[in-house]
């Protein structure tokens, strides 16, 4: 922790001398005409390979400001200073937008760094912490109940948990707030009386006017929501940090000034008395004299108190790190399995350094639905760094394939490419990296581990073992075949043509090669039950007998492989239950298995406490070397 301490202090220090260099702006998500845009800074050329990400959110009472506020903040060159990459998001502004909105964006906007950002500009998804000031300090917080998987860390300065409480409800006491005590509430509606934005700069109005007559007036909760706090307290329960913490919230950061009089220290104490109560691990910084944005305040005390947060944020990180290849490992290898027409369908092949003899090897099954997702998904990120262990500590041959993707290409070739992809590796891979053919292990999440469980009775010889994270074996059930109830698959809703336009293409076996957004096409297959139907062309209804050769669930027999589940308790992507029918059908035929079910947990294990999310992987890798590694071949 010294060493971290010492690392934040140098950066800020540096920090205070250097400007921030120019940052790179993208669109992360379009709301009708609206663009809604991130500025990203990226460390200087010598942090190479994936880098953790300070996700930043500006303040301004979700009223006013943007982005920018960033560029100037001595975060953002502190975090540079110390290998992160900075992203600072613009989100819908109130009141033209309202609060279930503006949580939505940041929702997006977490998403995206999460799913573009290994692409655009070289982020570790698995290394993400919430930053925000003021308004953005909530929305930091409400990233760590409303975001999945939840961030790595929060820094919350000026922050509040809570919307509703007398603070709000009452007349403000902040001297600003009665600065221009004479406009009247036509013309405070007048300066937002605009279409939605998502930066202050497009406002033609003054929103910090707006803001202040309805403090004065004690009208703020009802202006960002559209709710009535007295009446409709009810419809604020999920977007409130305050009634939201639980034993998985992540690590925080809080930061405040002991005399603020536009949000009161009574709120970050508030927070930091449910971080105790549940057990999450916190920091509470008060500093002495200081009013709302530190004004007033000993200018080294909040210094200090900065470096205090992101030496904080850089444990957080160090804590979390994947494990890294070995520095004698030569790079990935990457072969083309299987040839479809004019399609390559390719593996990346980590080859043990200097192995004697044959070695065990695992073969990577990334998720994605079926529709989305490529070899590299997941691979070097927090779900693949267990794997990384096996390769140093056993020697294991890693294998991550492409398969076809649906709707372009239909089920039955997708499983295809999957079982021609195990043959690949037990023909060619004596040969082409010491693959023992005795010992192959099919390992996989989501729509990775229902393929990882096709290889159970599809592919002959069968594997060694099979690990299968948040998969499925049933692919007809109401789950998949009737339209979702969960807010996840409904943050978006296309029509069936922006949907359809999304995969219209050729055959792909990669998602980086689909012009479209796979992602937009399967929350519109989720809403309307469409799934089954799209990757296969099939009628669940009435067709099922069709996809009972694909299903895992109605294919057990005593002669499946050793089988290892993992799946979250509460997860709403892929329900728990469809892990539950498949060890029922385990026990039922006397398979060896496994079950780790892990509680609180989403889809991928988010919201589930860190040492439960270890130990499940701990469990697969202790798995596989017990039925892998060390068994004599069957």
């Amino acid at each position: 922790m010294k060493r971290l301490r010492a690392l934040a202090f140098l950066a800020i220090t540096a920090a205070a001398h250097a400007a921030t260099p120019p940052a790179e702006t993208f669109t992360f998500k379009r709301v009708g005409p609206l663009e809604i845009k991130a500025d990203v800074w990226r460390p200087a050329a010598a942090h190479r390979g994936p880098r953790p990400v300070a996700v930043c959110l500006h303040g301004g009472s979700l009223i006013n400001s943007g982005r920018e506020k960033f560029a100037t903040h001595p975060f953002t060159p502190a975090f540079l200073g110390a290998g992160w990459v900075v992203v600072s998001l613009d989100y819908r502004l109130a009141p033209e937008s309202k609060l279930a909105a503006i949580v939505a964006d940041v929702e997006d906007g977490f998403r995206w760094v999460r799913e573009e950002g290994p692409r655009l500009f070289a982020a570790d998804p698995a290394r993400t912490v919430a930053v925000g000031s003021s308004a953005g300090g909530y929305l930091a917080l409400v990233t760590g109940h409303r975001v999945s998987p939840r961030p790595l860390a929060i820094i919350a300065e000026m922050s509040y948990g809570d919307l509703i409480g007398e603070w709000q409800r009452r007349v403000s006491i902040h001297p600003p707030h009665h600065a221009d005590s004479n406009l009247s509430e036509a013309d405070a509606w007048r300066q937002v009386a605009g279409p939605p934005i998502a930066n202050a700069r497009e406002r033609q109005g003054d929103g910090g006017a707006f803001n202040d007559f309805i403090r004065r007036t004690a009208a703020w909760p009802r202006a960002i929501s559209g709710w009535d706090p007295r009446t409709e307290a009810e419809r604020y329960e999920p977007y409130l940090p305050l009634r939201n913490v639980s034993a998985s919230f992540p690590p925080t950061f809080l930061l405040h000034g002991a005399a603020d009089t536009d949000v009161p220290p009574e709120q970050p104490r508030a927070m930091a008395a449910e971080f105790a109560r549940h057990g999450v691990e916190h920091r509470l910084v008060l500093v002495p004299g200081a009013e709302h944005g530190f004004r007033g305040a000993d200018p080294a005390r909040v210094a200090a108190a900065r470096h205090e947060a992101v030496a904080f944020a850089l444990q957080q990180s160090e804590r979390r790190a994947a494990p890294p290849t070995p520095s004698s490992a030569p790079r990935p290898v990457t072969f083309t399995y299987k040839q479809a027409g004019p399609l390559a369908i390719k593996a990346d092949v980590h080859p043990v350094p200097h192995a004697r003899g044959s070695r065990p090897v695992v073969v990577w099954i990334h998720g994605g639905a079926l529709i989305n997702g490529s070899r590299e998904r997941d691979f070097r990120t927090e779900q693949g760094g267990w794997l990384w262990r096996l390769h140093e500590r056993h020697g294991v041959v890693l294998v991550s394939i492409d398969y076809r993707l649906a709707p372009e290409t239909p089920l039955p070739a997708v499983a295809d490419d999957v079982a021609d992809a195990m043959r690949w590796v037990r023909e060619q891979g004596p040969r082409l990296f010491q693959a023992d053919p005795a010992h192959i292990a099919a390992v996989g999440t989501s729509a990775g581990g229902y393929l990882a469980l096709t290889t159970g009775h599809r592919v002959t010889p069968r594997p060694a073992a099979i690990v299968s994270f948040w998969g499925y074996g049933d692919l007809t059930g109401p789950w998949y075949a009737e339209p979702s109830p969960h807010e996840r698959h409904r943050r978006v809703t296309p029509t069936a043509a922006e949907a359809w336009r999304q995969v219209s293409g050729p055959p792909i076996a990669n998602a980086r090669d689909r012009a479209g957004n796979g992602g937009l096409f399967y929350n519109y297959c989720r809403q309307h039950g469409l799934w089954p139907w799209a990757v296969s062309g099939w009628n669940p209804w009435r067709e099922p007998e069709n996809f009972f050769p694909f299903m895992p669930v109605k294919n057990v027999s005593r002669d499946f492989p050793p089988t290892l589940l993992v799946h979250g308790a509460t997860d709403t992507d892929v329900p728990h239950e469809q892990s539950e029918l498949m060890a029922a059908e385990f026990r039922r035929h006397g398979v060896p298995h496994r079950f780790v079910s892990v509680g609180a947990a989403e889809h991928g294990l988010a919201g589930a406490p860190p040492p439960a999310i270890e130990n499940a992987y701990h469990e697969a890798g202790e798995f596989l070397v017990a039925h892998l590694v060390t068994r004599p071949a069957r």
